[in-house]
């Protein structure tokens, strides 16, 4: 089965083995592709973590979007959530953790 990684980086957000794709591309619902860009946006727009950047409220945003897709695109894939890592030090470099969701 083929892996799918959900993980707002490099300002895309979908990772097949091959290299980045588009909410657009798998045949999401539109309303879906939406809110899923609009997730990715706000990654990018808060990579450096200015003050106000909630991890647990977008990592929480994140995961309940990787279930809609597991959802959407059924047993096509196999649906990896990375979600920020928590840290206590403002210029921490972002990390990742890794979940399989069933």
């Amino acid at each position: 089965m083929t892996k799918l990684k959900i993980q707002a980086d490099y300002c895309f957000g979908l990772f097949l083995p091959d290299g980045a794709t588009g909410p657009d591309l798998l045949d999401f619902p539109p309303d879906l592709c939406v809110r899923f860009d609009e997730w990715v946006k706000r990654y990018c727009e808060y990579a450096d973590e200015p003050p106000g950047f909630d991890r647990v409220t977008y990592n929480a945003e994140g995961r309940a979007l990787a279930q809609e897709i597991q959802h959407t695109v059924g047993d096509r894939f196999e649906i990896r959530y990375r979600y920020l890592l928590p840290s206590d030090k403002p210029d921490a470099a972002l990390e990742f953790g890794e979940e399989k969701l069933a």
